[in-house]
């Protein structure tokens, strides 16, 4: 009976080995071997592919020069002191990696981490042409005794490719944390290296792959060369130093701030950033083409900011700081723009560095105030976009061009002038309930009164009806009625001042001289009866001496204006038109110390005439010279 039993026991036995060698030839079928050790003095040279279910690597693991290109194991890990080299192998590891040793891939091997892949120690190096791709999540922290993680003391120094599926975090004091390849994570960048002096450099293209929002949590060092991103919206905590966005994105986070140290930001993309933005020793640049749009502040402390595309800034754009008593003091700061861009500041600017770069030459668009505290130069252009606006400019300083959306009176300016060219805009025309405000030349006659005024006229009244007449309008009836006062109003209710025509449910806007005539011959105004109108309105000065124009020199769409010096006096006052009665002249300011004027962006081969006076500033405001001689030019 017992040797039945033995007999039987036997059998089974040589069943079960017939049976696991069948499987070894069934495809699909991975039958693992026995856990592998390399031994702490043992160096391990495999001949052939290696499958087992965990890896242990104590000493050396050396694929160079072998026959072993494949290597599949459940789990991997190489301990502190051991070292692996994968040379044209491709290591496959179903679970989780650890890596506390030297772990060196070249010759187009990969390492395929389907779980964690987590580095307390070591350092990791790979070539240009091989790859690691983890499926999970990368991990560079150590767990302490306690079993919290803390700093890791891992390098990374990677030329090739990474993958990363799900979240990244980096948290290091390494001597080596650069990746020159290109890099793809699916989850959570979290990159907080300790030290400043090895700071975590990704110098390839920084790819965001999904779809939805990812976080980016950067130090005060760590920096992205290229940033890439699946989705339009970034999520961000403090620090963000990148050097080029290269898709479209807005920057969120949940403080509303970022902070920017990298060395050159370059921005040539459509970039938000939604709250304030700090520029603290880097340098935020908007290239040619790119538009960035700031939600909040600007601030620049011992950064630069240099615009060559397009900059808005919703709130403030500022050159200083506060100490920590709250008060403000200088920055360092430097600030660039380029012919040809754009600056829109919907708050103030505020210039208050002693950094020798504040180069203006494009246009900046202010909503708010205009601070110069330090006396700097604005070559381009500043336009005043809001009444009210204060331009607060230190000794020394000035804009080269200002231009007002309004007449120059709805503006504070200190010092005044404090540019070299002034530019009115047009004359606004406010309505409401059909009530228009006329600013022109206009002959109004009511009732064959006869009266002739030069200025500011009030236009219309009309019911349902909000009709702006600024045009050359003749209203010629013959009788003293007000019916010949052009009005078709409804129960009397209609005003007509300027005997402009009223048209019921019509809204037109013409621009011009009005000419009203009622039982009175039509009265023409020359430009002489013109001077003598300004005068009621204007402080003429007939004491002070006319300035003489020298020549008027046309060139492409400019002309260059050449004037003779003209004594005690605070500046001139240039007009130009299309037209000799100056209608809808233009007009540009010039300080006391100029002798001569360019107009640019004219009309081709059109003729222009010119006129010149100048003015003193008095406590009662501007008073004027009479007008000089008017000269004609015809532009190329």
């Amino acid at each position: 009976m017992e040797r039945g039993k033995r007999y039987v026991g036997a059998k089974q036995l040589l069943m079960m080995c017939v049976l696991s060698l069948m499987l070894c030839f069934v495809p699909g079928v991975k039958v693992m071997a026995a856990d592998r050790v390399v031994a702490a003095n043992e160096t391990w040279k495999p001949t052939a592919d290696v499958t087992c279910t965990k890896l242990t690597v104590n000493g050396t693991a050396d694929f160079s020069d072998t026959n072993c290109k494949k290597v599949e194991v459940s789990n991997f890990e190489v301990t502190q002191g051991a070292k692996v080299v994968l040379d044209d192998t491709y290591l496959i590891v179903n679970g989780n990696a650890s890596i506390s040793g030297e772990f060196i891939l070249k010759n187009g091997s990969v390492l395929l981490v389907k779980g964690d892949y987590y580095q307390p120690d070591g350092s990791v190096d790979y070539a240009a042409d091989s790859e690691i791709n983890v499926k999970g999540n990368f991990i560079f922290q150590k767990r302490n005794a306690a079993g919290t993680m803390t700093h890791s003391t891992a390098s990374l120094f990677a030329k090739g490719i990474l993958r990363v599926d799900k979240n990244f975090t980096v948290d290091s004091t390494g001597n080596m944390l650069n990746l020159r390849g290109d890099f793809y994570v699916g989850g959570d960048v979290e990159l907080i290296d300790t030290t400043d002096i090895y700071c975590l450099r990704f110098l390839g293209e920084f790819n965001l792959t999904n779809e939805n929002p990812q976080t980016i949590s950067m130090s005060n060092c760590a920096s992205i060369e290229n940033l890439k991103s699946s989705c339009n919206t970034v999520k961000s905590a403090n620090y963000l130093n990148v050097g080029k966005v290269q898709s479209d994105i807005t920057f969120v986070s949940d403080s509303r701030k970022f902070v920017i140290n990298y060395p050159n930001s370059v921005l040539d993309k459509t970039v938000t950033f939604d709250g304030n933005v700090v520029v603290e020793t880097g340098k935020l640049e908007v290239n040619n083409g790119g538009t960035l749009t700031i939600k909040g502040n600007l601030q620049a402390l011992e950064g630069s900011v240099s615009v060559q595309g397009n900059l808005i800034v919703e709130g403030d754009l500022k050159f200083e700081k506060e100490n920590a008593a709250g008060v403000v003091t200088t920055v360092g700061g430097s600030f660039y723009q380029s012919y040809g861009a754009k600056i829109t500041v919907k708050k103030n600017f505020t210039w208050n560095s002693t950094g020798n770069g504040l180069n203006f030459k494009g246009t900046m668009d202010l909503y708010g105030d205009y601070n110069d505290r330090r006396g700097a130069e604005w070559g381009g252009t500043v336009r005043l976009l809001s009444t009210g606006q204060h331009v607060t400019i230190a000794e020394g300083g000035k804009i080269y061009h200002l231009y007002v959306e309004h007449k120059k009176g709805d503006y504070f300016f200190n010092p005044d002038p404090c540019w070299e060219e002034l530019t009115e805009g047009e004359p606004t025309t406010p309505s409401g309930n059909g009530t228009t405000t006329e600013q022109g030349n206009t002959s109004n006659n009511q009732n064959g009164n006869g009266n002739t005024t030069n200025g500011q006229d009030n236009g219309q009244t009309n019911q349902n009806n909000n009709s702006n007449d600024q045009g050359n309008t003749q209203n010629n009836q013959g009788n003293n009625s007000n019916q010949n006062n052009a009005q078709n109003g409804q129960n009397n209710s209609t005003t007509d001042q300027n005997n402009n025509q009223t048209n019921y449910n019509n809204n037109t806007s013409n621009q011009g001289e009005n000419a009203a005539n009622q039982n009175s011959p039509s009265e023409v105004i020359s430009n002489n009866d013109t001077q003598k109108a300004e005068q009621a309105q204007e402080k003429i000065d007939s004491s002070i001496k006319k300035t003489k124009i020298k020549s008027v020199k046309a060139a492409k769409k400019k002309f260059t204006l050449t004037l003779k010096k003209t004594n005690s006096i605070n500046g001139y006052e240039v007009q130009y038109d299309t037209s000799k009665e100056f209608t809808s002249a233009k007009t540009k300011n010039l300080g006391a110390k100029k002798t001569s004027l360019t107009v640019k962006k004219l009309k081709p081969k059109t003729t222009y005439f010119v006129r010149i006076r100048s003015y003193k500033n008095t406590d009662d405001g501007k008073v004027y010279s009479n007008w000089s001689k008017v000269k004609k030019v015809k532009v190329k």
